[in-house]
Parts: C-alpha cells; structure tokens; sequence
C-alpha cells in the first residue's frame, strides 16, 4: 500500500513503510472518544483509553488486566495471564497515575504508586514503591517494598527492602532484610537477622536473633540483646536465649556480653574479660548502683570470693609494680574522703610494715599553756586530766615523753581515735627523737640515761639513780658536752 490524501476511501498505511507524512497532521489513531486497541492473534495486548484529562491510561499486557472506571494517567506495562496454567492473572491500577510494570495479580490502589512486577502485590499508599517479590505490601504515604515476600511497609515513608515477612510499621522506618523483622518505632532501623523487633523512636538493630531494641534511640545487638531502656546499647553473644537474655536495666547504659572478652587493639582476651593493648584505660567517672552516689572504679563479685586486681608482666613472667594515684591524689579504704595518702576506714592487717617517714611511735595530746616547741619534754598536767605539759622538774616521775617533729624527724606511727583521744601535738612514746638537752648536770655521751631537768622542756644526764627510779625518759644516741642544744634520744620511758 501506499500512502494517499487522508479522508479518501483509499487511505492507509503502507506496509512496508510510508514517506511524506506530516506529524500532527498523519498519524495512526482515532479521532472519536474511544479506546483504541491492538491484537495479535486475536487477543488483546494493548489498549489505550482516552479521558477528559488528557492523560490517557495505557494498558499492556494480558487482555484481563484492566484500569478501572474513573482512573486517568495509569499504565500497565505488561504481564497478567489470561490462561496461565488454566487460571487468570491480572494486573490492575485503581490509583490515579498509578503504575504496574509487569508480574501476575498485582494492584495498584494509591495514587502515583508502582508496582515495579512481581506475583500478588499490593500498592495502595500515595507515591508508595513495591520492586517486587511475592504478596508484598506498601500501604501509607511513600513508603517502599524493594522485594521479597510477606513484607510490609505501613508507616509513611517506610522501608522493607526485602527478605520475609518483615514489617516496617513506624514513620519513616527501615527493614534491610531478613526473616520476621519489625522496625515499629518512628525512624527505627533493623537491618536484618531473624525476629528481631525495633520498636522504640529511633531505635536501631542491625541484626542477629532475637533481639529487642525498645527504648527510644536504644541499640541493641548479638543474641538475645535487648535494649528497653532510652539511649541503652547492649550487645549480646551467642550464649544468650529465650531464658537467658541480656538487657538494659537503666537509661544511657552501654553493656556488653561477651564470654570470650572485650579486646581493645587486640585479639586475645581474657574469658568474660576485657583487654585494652595500646593506649591506657582512663576512667574520669562511674558509679556502682550498690553505692548509691558514689563515684569511682568498682570491683564487684556477688559471692564470697574477693575481687582482685593484678599487676603483671606476662611476656617476662614477673610482677610489677601496681601504683595507685602515682601522679597525686589520696587514696581511700573504707572511705570516699580521704584525708591523707592512703586512709583505712577500718582494721588493716599485715605481715610486716616498714616506715620510712619517720622514726617514732607517736600520739596526739592536748596541750595545758598553748603549743610546746618540738623536742620539749612534757609530763602528766594532774590539773587536766588526759593533757600533758612542759616539764619544769629535775626527775619528775610524770614524765610523759618528747614533742616529735624536732630536726625534721617526723612520727612513723602517730596513733588517734577521733572524737575519743582527740590532740594537737605529737607526742614520741617510744622510738628516736631529738629532744631539748641541758649539760648543767654533766656531759652527756650516747648511752646516758636521760630524765628531765629543772630548765623547762630539757632533758638531762640521770646521775642520781635513785631519784631516776620511774622518770627516765630515755638513752641518749648523740652526745653534748657543755650547755644546751638537740641529743638524739632513743624514747624508753621508765
């Protein structure tokens, strides 16, 4: 055929091609108000329907796909069945400007929604996405199903992009994959794994079994983890079950199971334990919820067995050094206000103590007349009971002992119950000394039994041993020849 003026009986397209056409002018269609179909071998496989808006819905595919009554702008690419292994398939589109690509029996309800092909989905939210699978379903505003079967995405804006029967309810929520996985809490994440549920605001699981991420803006991970607590994250090993689940307790925690060890720039770790291999460990606050208010680092063991710390270097096979508060600082037994460098609130055992502060016993007495100078001799005030004075008599028998602290020389031990003994000034009962010395009474050399003095706060020879029965204050260790000045002494009250 050949092409001829239009509107003469012998108009028509060539079959072998046509040549001066004229678009706009020549075409192929109708020009009357009604659909306009293509056949082949008798059926239908296409069919264009014109409509008062100008946006015609275009039909492909099997003759039982259909648009229905009222919808402008829909397309069906193609697919649906008309005899399928004896049963009929058909796509259809009730949304306006709805669109399904292809696939068997699906259905396209909201408006500018896709159905991109797949078997039995169903697309019914407003610009709602399914890619798809098999009985998939996309059903509030925007919300998208990449694939796989079962799943849902209800919340608008959603997103179950594939696996089985996962659901992604909350607003803007997201299922990546995996089997039975729900994301309900608005911006909630699962992305992937097996039963797993994220249903708090924000909440995030991205896989493993079992989990339950439901405290707003809560992680949890692993094996049976569950995170109900707001700003939780808790990871769960492989050790956990139904009966053995791991779980927040509180807002803001951060917990881990893992029965292997927590290595930290390391591989190996200790079982149960944790392991940091570069770069310190530093704590600048914790708390123990068994000491309420208090802040530190705890080791807790809820049986009879101590908590330990160790010091060692396993490569060499020896012990080091454990330093607590090396750089400054108190350190407290007992107590969380410690008062010197280390302060036992209680009893302290040990197998031997060396001292290397100081070289007396000592203790603190209240003074009768205000503060006596370091190395005065002081006896028994029978004006105050429990004080003590300055000595002012040659062999006084109520000798008490010598005020510690002259040349430097400090207490080793200074022995005080608060609120019981309570004193100002350090008095050395045993141990060396250096006390105030008067040669009046004759040279003193080391070995000389010394008593008080009548010169006030001096010690001196004891050279009437009858009158030195019970007012020896001690033995001399240095001596002095003429006049007055510090001695050594050795404190052996008699």
């Amino acid at each position: 055929m050949t092409w001829t003026t239009p509107g003469t009986a012998l108009s028509a397209w060539g079959l072998s091609g046509n040549a001066g056409t004229t678009a706009g002018v020549n075409y192929l269609g109708t020009t009357d108000n009604q659909p306009l179909e293509f056949r082949v071998n008798g059926s239908r496989t296409m069919r264009l329907e014109p409509n008062s808006s100008i946006a015609p819905n275009v039909i492909g595919g099997a003759p039982v796909n259909y648009v229905a009554p009222g919808t402008v702008g829909a397309t069906i690419a193609g697919g649906g069945a008309a005899n399928y292994v004896g049963v009929a398939y058909s796509n259809r589109v009730s949304g306006v400007f709805g669109t399904v690509g292809g696939g068997l029996q699906n259905l396209v309800s909201g408006a500018e929604a896709t159905i991109a092909g797949g078997y039995l989905n169903t697309d019914s939210g407003y610009i709602a996405v399914i890619g798809g699978g098999y009985e998939n379903l996309a059903d509030n505003d925007e919300a998208t199903v990449g694939g796989g079967a079962n799943n849902t995405a209800s919340g608008a804006q959603s997103v179950a992009s594939g696996g089985y029967v996962n659901s992604a309810t909350g607003d803007e929520s997201v299922v990546g994959g995996g089997y039975d996985n729900t994301a309900g809490g608005e911006g909630a994440t699962v992305s992937g794994g097996s039963i797993n549920m994220a249903s708090g605001p924000g909440a995030t699981v991205p896989g493993g079994f079992e989990n339950i991420a439901s405290g707003e803006n809560s992680f949890a991970a692993g094996n049976n983890a569950q995170a109900t607590n707001n700003g939780s994250f808790v990871w769960s090993d492989d050790t956990g079950s139904v009966i053995n689940t791991f779980g927040s307790t509180a807002n803001n925690q951060f917990l881990i199971r893992a029965s292997g060890g927590v290595g930290i720039g390391t591989a190996q770790t200790p079982p149960g334990g944790l392991r940091v291999n570069s770069g310190g460990l530093a704590v600048t606050g914790a708390s123990s919820p068994n000491y309420a208010g208090a802040a530190g680092v705890f080791l807790e063991k809820f049986g009879t067995t101590a908590g330990a710390i160790y010091a060692y270097n396993y490569t060499a096979g020896t012990p080091l050094s454990l330093a607590l508060n090396s750089p400054g600082g108190n350190v407290g037994i007992g107590t969380l206000t410690p008062q010197n460098t280390l302060d036992v609130n209680g009893i302290t055992r040990t197998h031997s103590i060396i001292i290397t502060g100081g070289s007396d016993l000592a203790e603190p007495f209240q003074m009768a007349g205000g503060k006596i100078p370091q190395g005065a001799v002081v006896v028994i005030d029978d004006a105050h009971p429990g004080q003590l004075k300055m000595s002012s008599a040659a062999y006084d028998p109520q000798v008490a002992g010598v005020v510690s602290g002259a040349n430097g020389i400090n207490p080793g031990i200074a022995l005080h119950q608060v609120g019981a003994l309570d004193g100002d000034q350090n008095v050395a009962l045993t141990g060396r000394v250096y006390v105030l010395a008067d040669a009046a009474n004759g040279a003193i050399h080391p070995g000389d039994l010394l008593t008080t003095s009548s010169t006030p706060g001096h010690a001196m020879k004891a050279t009437d041993h009858v009158r030195a029965q019970g007012a020896i204050l001690g033995k001399a260790m240095t001596g002095l020849s003429s006049g007055q000045g510090m001695v050594l002494m050795l404190v052996t009250l008699q």
